[in-house]
């Protein structure tokens, strides 16, 4: 992954860090009363004014009713509006997705029934059920109790959410389990923890931290619903919004700040306007990185590195091209369904004209890695099943080393290719020539006409070495 072509992302991610790093530091730069003052006088001691005070120089934001600064309070709240939605996600990400993998795997004949129970989260809004909860914790907050409030209402805000991360991972499983790749892994002996393992965590990772991106921007949502309802993350202070018999929010994060403000909009907008434009700036950050994250996931999917040397190459080989993988929608998976043909007679062989891999007959499948590896430059790939080492090439077609136990003769013996079967290509056919010669590969032939050569690996397949006529560049 290279870090630099995610240019949002990263300064995203460096405004989020840095915001939390002045919320967290606030102690040593900020007054713990968020310089609070009855009345404003100058430096000859003229009366100034009564709050709310506008901004000025002397507060940047203004100030509330109670004479606090506006912008010392919010960046001090700034950790807690921050750091509740992301542990909302976090919790809900892991406890969904890990629900979602086992009804999908150990425990599908439950799937049905679970998905029928969860419907009632997806027709009836999350505020509606987690206001019943939210409400034991408008209690009055101390120093002693502040942590055990807002782990209580993180788990409350997870809680609703957690229902929509396990049906969409089941949906995404569901219809990954219908690719090819998964079904030969199926038919080839795999049991569950190895598909999940093999072919399940790449997706699985990728779009989790979209969807986990998604979640993000709905906890930060229902944060600012509850505060409009008066209740807020961390619980409530003893003093109260002066001259409104308010509840103040005890730690000052931005939907509190929104909440006990909402009825100066007419008198002091700027009070409101401050957390409001604030907080929509951040989920707009937050939703900056998800689509920059969404657009390279088309580039590269799901982690399947497809290179090319340049754009023009890109295009022309584009057309020739197919992954076969699913597309996603992380607001609504949308699942391409197979037409049924059952009933019906087949007059055209719905077998495609493209090759998905070649195997290739070895006797020792880490000696087999080690020496392709090196000679095809791989640095991706992993042995399965202990006999099975699928190569990442480039193109549609791919190279699979195989011990195949199953295709040996009664004394364990295996027949390997003696006749160039593959043929690999280069654009420098005399530098390829020197390299595999200069690594001890056995030669079968010279350079032939300009164009060929051939070789052997070390189990005796013979292989063929062929100048890249596609590349004309």
């Amino acid at each position: 992954m290279k870090w630099f072509n995610y240019k949002k992302t990263i300064v995203g991610l460096t405004i989020l860090t840095v915001l939390l790093g002045l919320s967290f530091l606030y102690p040593l730069y900020g007054p713990k009363d968020f310089n609070s003052v009855r009345f404003l006088y100058d430096e000859k001691g003229n009366f100034l004014g009564a709050p709310p005070i506008p901004p000025s120089s002397h507060y940047l934001l203004g100030s509330d009713r109670n004479g606090a600064d506006i912008l010392y309070m919010m960046l001090y709240g700034a950790k807690f509006t921050i750091l509740m939605a992301v542990g909302v996600t976090v919790i809900r990400m892991i406890i969904g997705g890990l629900l979602g993998v086992a009804f999908s795997l150990w425990l599908n004949r439950l799937l049905p029934i679970v998905k029928d129970f969860l419907l009632v989260f997806r027709m009836i809004p999350a505020i509606i059920i987690a206001l019943p909860f939210m409400s034991k914790a408008w209690v009055t907050a101390s120093e002693e109790t502040i942590y055990s409030i807002l782990f209580y209402q993180m788990l409350v805000l997870a809680m609703v959410g957690i229902p929509s991360v396990l049906l969409t991972t089941t949906e995404i499983i569901d219809h990954l389990k219908k690719e090819s790749f998964m079904q030969s892994s199926y038919l080839m002996g795999a049991n569950h923890f190895h598909v999940l393992k093999t072919h399940l965590k790449p997706f699985l990772t990728t779009y989790g931290i979209v969807i986990a991106l998604q979640h993000l921007i709905s906890a930060l949502s229902l944060i600012m619903f509850f505060g409009a309802f008066g209740f807020y993350i961390g619980g409530i202070s003893a003093e109260e919004v002066r001259g409104l018999d308010i509840p103040y929010s005890f730690t000052k994060e931005w939907a509190g700040l929104i909440g006990q403000n909402y009825l100066e909009f007419n008198r002091a907008p700027y009070i409101i306007l401050a957390p409001l434009l604030a907080y929509f700036f951040i989920i707009i950050i937050i939703n900056m990185i998800k689509k920059e994250l969404e657009t390279s996931m088309d580039l590269n999917y799901a982690g399947l590195h497809f290179k090319k040397k340049n754009k023009q190459r890109q295009s022309r080989e584009s057309n020739d091209v197919q992954i076969n993988v699913p597309e996603f929608n992380l607001q609504k998976i949308t699942i391409i369904e197979e037409l049924f043909s059952m009933n019906k007679p087949i007059n055209k062989t719905p077998i495609k004209n493209r090759i998905g891999g070649v195997f290739l007959p070895v006797r020792d499948i880490e000696k087999a890695k080690t020496w392709y590896s090196k000679i095809l430059g791989l640095t991706d790939g992993e042995i399965q099943f202990g006999h099975i080492f699928s190569a990442p090439m480039e193109g549609t077609a791919g190279l699979i080393l195989d011990t195949m136990p199953m295709w040996r003769d009664e004394n364990s013996n295996l027949s390997t290719y003696q006749v160039p079967s593959i043929q690999f290509v280069t654009d420098n056919l005399q530098a390829s020539y020197q390299f595999l010669k200069e690594n001890n590969v056995e030669l079968v032939t010279e350079i032939q006409d300009d164009f060929y050569f051939v070789l052997k690996d070390p189990d005796g397949n013979v292989l063929m070495i062929c100048r890249d006529l596609s590349n004309k560049d």
